[in-house]
């Protein structure tokens, strides 16, 4: 497939995602926010394989449908989208191309993962639960950096597969909505 079809495909999956959690959203059975977990963590492992947009659309789109499906239309929205958007678009590694080569990256994949939760503090303010919100950040925050560790320690790199700490860390980015939206 060409790169530009890779593209198109994923601003249409990711579409079609955002309007199949729109819609389950509305049909009123809240559990169902749960079923954007197992979504999030295949969009961002097919993100790290073809094409990122997989995951630096598909992920903010999935977590902004889920709240206008489960929770309705909310000023707050832009700044979900936003912040959802921020954290896939982020590098897992500032130096260099890989964990090892800098010092610095071992403590930038925990910050990273702070940061690709930080949405949920919007989710919290427009469903009014903010001291709940504050710390459900901390989820994507251990994910990444217990699986970015994992991965990268020669010990331990043969049990916990890059695609398979993708899907990890992809998953635990929708995990705050979902506990916010239930």
């Amino acid at each position: 497939m060409s790169k530009s079809s890779l593209r198109f495909l994923a601003i249409a999956v990711s579409l079609a995602v955002f309007g199949v959690f729109w819609a389950v959203g509305a049909s009123g059975d809240k559990e169902l926010v749960w079923l954007s977990i197992p979504v999030s963590g295949l969009l961002w492992a097919i993100g790290g394989t073809w094409e990122k947009l997989f995951r630096r659309l598909g992920v903010p789109i999935l977590i902004t449908g889920c709240v206008l499906g489960f929770h309705g239309w909310t000023w707050w929205l832009p700044a979900i989208f936003g912040f959802a958007f921020l954290g896939p678009l982020l590098p897992f590694t500032l130096i260099g191309d890989g964990i090892k080569d800098n010092p610095f990256n071992w403590a930038w994949i925990w910050i990273w993962g702070a940061v690709l939760g930080q949405y949920s503090v919007f989710i919290g303010l427009a469903t009014h639960q903010v001291v709940f919100s504050v710390f459900l950040p901390l989820i994507p925050c251990v994910v990444a950096g217990v699986a970015g560790t994992l991965s990268n320690v020669k010990a331990t790199a043969r049990y916990f597969p890059w695609k398979l700490c993708e899907v990890l860390i992809g998953s635990s980015a929708a995990l705050p909505a979902a506990f916010l939206l239930q």
